[in-house]
């Protein structure tokens, strides 16, 4: 089993690009089984963004991690996610920085897992970069604040070229 993620700060078009991947990759590799999930942090029962909490923020990183080996014991060759682990650990480092302290050995924990256990499932992760008012519009979830994307894009950036930047690749497709 294999992992291709598109990362990125809320409203960058990772669940576009991603869908527009996976019917491509589809096409290109019909043999194989592929899985899409989108991100879980909507479905979340606990408040999410900048009111999130630790409890909000392990239960996205479990809840993404369920869905993966739910994936992988159905036979899954490639999972396309418009998350990644990643993703996760930045919104919880920017609730470290910004208010809950407490949560900067989640934030350590959660990287050790990740290195661990999911790093090496990751084959590329495709990192999506703002683009200013091009995707980051009010839907009733997403938080529309340019200077919140741009602190978890940052974040996102840092953590994922500090882990595992032989893997990213800087997607502008759409």
């Amino acid at each position: 089993m294999k992992i291709i993620s598109f990362s990125g700060a809320h409203g960058t078009g990772k669940t576009t690009a991603m869908y527009l991947f996976a019917h491509n990759y589809k096409k290109e590799h019909p043999t194989e089984s592929i899985a899409v999930l989108s991100e879980v942090a909507r479905t979340c029962p606990m408040p999410i963004n900048r009111k999130a909490s630790g409890h909000t923020q392990w239960w996205i990183f479990n809840t993404f991690s369920n869905k993966l080996i739910e994936s992988k014991y159905k036979n899954t060759d490639t999972i396309i996610t418009d998350r990644s682990h990643y993703d996760i650990i930045a919104y919880t480092h920017y609730q470290s920085v910004h208010g809950n302290k407490r949560l900067v050995k989640d934030v350590s924990l959660m990287l050790n897992i990740t290195k661990t256990l999911w790093e090496p499932l990751y084959d590329k992760i495709f990192l999506r970069r703002p683009r200013k008012n091009e995707y980051l519009v009010s839907d009733g979830v997403r938080d529309t604040s340019e200077d919140y994307q741009d602190c978890i894009d940052a974040y996102i950036t840092a953590i994922c070229l500090n882990n595992v930047k032989t893997k990213i690749e800087y997607d502008y497709s759409i």
